[in-house]
């Protein structure tokens, strides 16, 4: 009987003392998988048709249907802009802790123009990740290269009607590998997110062709 009770103080006490980092490994994964499904809500919007203003004049970032001083569009890619940067950055609020789903209403990722993510106008949605869980690194990758460039700040850009995605990241520093500081990767784009206590790390992976991945 004291044996039993000497193994059940054993295990609990193992258990209250590991508690914080289960907690903090589940809020990871929480987030991580939260973060996923953003980027998947942004793909429905676009390939759904998500009206965003009734009031724009142009239907549709497509050859043949839009011209840069068309203004905004009515049914626009749709995207998740993320950033390292401070809340008073240019990325509208984005910080670690903060990102947010948007709307390219002036057609930024289709013209390849970029940052894709400019104004407070095309804000959609935020979300906020909770729990101490935040951004730890967002990383470039060109095709065909295995060296990744450290980014700033990233927008995962869907367009109707094909499922492919463009991947837009501004530099830590510096140019990118395209000669500016902001590019279009070609190969992958990952986002990391690290645990509260910082022992725990996990990533979400995204491809050109919308494949979404976490790892």
């Amino acid at each position: 009987m004291v044996v039993t009770l000497g193994v059940m103080v054993m295990i609990m006490a193992m258990t209250f003392a590991n508690f914080p980092k289960i907690r903090d490994q589940i809020a990871l994964t929480l987030a991580t998988r939260e973060l996923a499904l953003s980027i998947r809500k942004a793909q429905s919007y676009a390939i759904g048709v998500r009206e965003f203003d009734s009031s724009y004049p142009t239907n549709l970032c497509k050859l043949g249907y839009y011209e840069p001083t068309d203004g905004f569009v009515r049914y626009p890619p749709y995207g998740v802009a993320l950033s390292k940067a401070p809340p008073a950055a240019p990325e509208e609020g984005n910080d670690q802790f903060t990102y947010s789903i948007f709307g390219d209403i002036n057609c930024n990722a289709f013209l390849l123009q970029s940052p894709v993510y400019q104004s407070v106008s095309e804000f959609v949605s935020s979300v906020k990740i909770q729990n101490g869980a935040q951004i730890a690194t967002i990383k470039g990758y060109v095709s065909g290269s295995a060296i990744p460039e450290v980014l700033r700040s990233a927008q995962i850009v869907y367009q109707r009607p094909t499922p492919s995605v463009t991947l837009v990241g501004t530099s830590n520093s510096g140019n990118g590998s395209c000669g500016n500081p902001t590019c279009i990767y070609t190969g992958r784009i990952e986002i990391s997110l690290t645990s509260g206590n910082g022992l725990a790390t996990q990533k979400v992976v995204v491809r050109p062709s919308g494949q979404i991945s976490v790892e």
